[in-house]
Order: structure tokens, then sequence, then C-alpha cells
């Protein structure tokens, strides 16, 4: 089975300080672009005082992004992007954050200090192994109900969100190796009468 090592939950880690610089790690799981940006701005909502909060992330998709925040260019976000990609890890984001101690560190002290700080974070941080899904969408009738959900469990898939109004609208998660039986199986159960779409 597919699957990508992130971290179960969100955690903190401050390293001693460096040359009166204090360097703080807070880490978490981001399913995407938007998950991770509003872990940085949480961040640094919760450090207003701070000079600096850079950040890394990379996403299952192969996507990554790293932000200096202010720090010379390269010195900060790619470090901390470095340790992600060391470990394997993704769907994660890892936030440093800074408060000047009144000593410059040069470019490879920061380059040190951001590194070690996010290895720090994620060194302590709960890695997990999950399967690789894809999100679907269903819609369906009551009356297939019985149908669908005997499909869904057959595919290991995870009922994620559901809706019952006038119908049955679901969002799904599937491993993404089950991704096309269960399409097969959800339109052979219904007789076509499933409107299925990806999510994302």
């Amino acid at each position: 089975m597919p699957i990508i090592r992130t971290v179960r939950a969100t955690s903190r880690c401050e390293i001693p300080k460096i040359r009166g610089s204090r360097f703080a790690a807070a880490l978490g799981p981001a399913a995407s672009h938007a998950d991770a940006q509003a872990f940085v701005r949480a961040q640094r909502d919760e450090a207003p005082d701070a000079t600096h909060v850079c950040s890394a992330w990379r996403l299952a998709s192969g996507d990554a992004r790293a932000n200096d925040d202010g720090e010379p260019n390269g010195t900060a976000g790619r470090p901390i992007l470095q340790e992600i990609e060391g470990r394997d890890l993704c769907d994660m984001v890892v936030t440093v954050t800074r408060w000047y101690g009144g000593t410059k560190l040069g470019t490879g002290g920061l380059v040190r200090a951001y590194g070690a700080a996010a290895a720090a974070g994620l060194d302590a941080a709960d890695v997990v192994a999950v399967p690789i899904t894809v999100a679907l969408s269903l819609r369906f009738g009551y009356g297939d109900s019985g149908a669908v959900q005997g499909a869904l469990v057959a595919a290991d898939a995870t009922v994620v969100d559901s809706r019952y109004e006038v119908d049955v609208a679901l969002t799904v998660a599937v491993p993404i190796e089950h991704d096309e039986a269960l399409r097969r199986a959800l339109r052979d159960a219904t007789a076509g009468r499933i409107v299925l779409s990806k999510v994302g």
C-alpha cells in the first residue's frame, strides 16, 4: 500500500539560545497550501513580539515552499525545508520563530540555527506512516445507501463528511490503489445512478 510519512499532531520545541537569540520550532500536519499558510499565520499571531517567523512545508504532491520572512535569502526557509526533505516527510509544515538577541549571526550562523531548530522539532515529533488517499464526492439516493456502504467498506474507504437532504452526499477518503475499483463498484452497485467526482 502506498504510504506517506507525516506528523500526527502539532508540537513545539525551543532550542538553547544562540548568541542571545531564541529559536522555537512549531510543526503540524498540513494537507494543502491553505492549511500550511493558516498554520504559519497562527504562529505569527501567537508570537507578536517575534522578529521573524520563517517556515517551510512539503505536500504529498511533491510541491514544497520555503519562506525566509525577512532573513537573508536562503538562510532560514531553505534549511527548514532541507530537514523535512531529509526525513522524507510530507503533508506537514514547520515554522521556526526567532526573537533577535542583539548579536548578528551571519549567513552561516543563521543557516545552522534555523536548521538546528527545525531538526530538534522534527526529532521530537510523532511521525506516522499513513496511506495515500484520494478524496471523492458521492451523491446518491437513499435507496442506494446499503449498496454504497458495502462498496465503501470493501475498498477501505473512510467517510469524512456527510449530508442527508433530498439525497445523500458523502465525501470519502479512499486509499489511492482502490480508487478506480471503488468507482467501478459504486457505478455497478447503483446501476450508474450515483454521481461521483474527485475532490481537490
